[in-house]
């Protein structure tokens, strides 16, 4: 009756992996359902575990209580990793049995937690440079990739280094996709700081007149025009360094003026 009652529990924590993947990351939900079967629990397992840390700073109600829940996920994983039962948790339960099947390791779970802590504890004053952006998303998206492979068996110097670029790619192309959210939460000082560069004649030449080509200003990234809600974003020239942005070898010098280009003709159909 036992072994019933732990498979049964099993089926349904990872039942709720898989709506909550579903319900609030689609694409990894899509893409898991392409991976060969024996890999999507592994897959379903991680994408919640993502899901569930990412969503403590949006609906904890003050800094403290995202800080000590954040805190609760990293010492259930320690306990977890230690031998321990798992929390009472669906996500935990499925963690620990990916853990027997597929013998990842604590290292990047942790590291997501650490990065999501450290956003949070922050979160006044948001990263100030695309680097920081580019360590943000090596250690959430990045690691998830990781963990993955880890998960498959693939031990790889070459998939490690393909795998942080384009967990980079991902972090960046998540970033645009947020725009409208995180402007409105003020987020974006790495963005306002990168077109007041341009602006003011700073390292980035290029986009700089691009910036003045199409009039955008920093200013529209705070401001969320009507009936839509995408303000523009700039993405830094160093990008062309990540496989799944650098779609061409021009990207360099024509990624900041088709974003502008883009942005322009949406402001102006907002009517700014």
């Amino acid at each position: 009756m036992a072994g019933k009652a732990d498979s049964a529990k099993l089926c349904l924590a990872f039942k709720y992996c898989v709506d909550q993947v579903r319900k609030h990351d689609l694409e990894h939900y899509i893409g898991a359902l392409y991976m060969p079967a024996e890999h999507r629990p592994t897959q379903f397992a991680l994408r919640a575990f993502n899901v569930e840390t990412s969503l403590i700073p949006d609906r904890a109600r003050e800094q403290r209580l995202a800080v000590i829940r954040l805190a609760w996920w990293r010492d259930a994983l320690t306990r977890l990793f230690q031998g321990q039962p798992p929390e009472d948790h669906p996500v935990l339960v499925a963690l620990a049995a990916v853990k027997e099947a597929r013998g990842i390791r604590k290292h990047w779970l942790h590291r997501v937690i650490a990065a999501r802590m450290e956003d949070v504890e922050r979160s006044a004053f948001p990263p100030n440079t695309i680097a920081d952006v580019e360590q943000y998303a090596e250690s959430t998206s990045s690691a998830l990739l990781y963990l993955s492979m880890q998960a498959a068996g693939i031990h790889s110097v070459q998939a490690d280094h393909a795998a942080s670029h384009i967990g980079k790619a991902e972090g960046m192309a998540l970033l645009l996709r947020g725009a409208s959210y995180h402007a409105a939460q003020m987020l974006l000082q790495s963005m306002v700081w990168y077109t007041r560069s341009c602006l003011e004649g700073g390292s980035h030449p290029a986009s700089g007149s691009a910036c003045m080509t199409w009039r955008v200003w920093h200013r529209h990234i705070y401001k969320r025009p009507k009936p839509y809600s995408h303000p523009c974003l700039l993405l830094p020239n160093n990008c062309s360094s990540h496989p799944l942005l650098a779609l061409t070898s021009s990207f360099k010098t024509c990624s900041a003026t088709i974003l502008m280009q883009w942005t322009h003709h949406f402001f102006e159909e907002c009517g700014e």
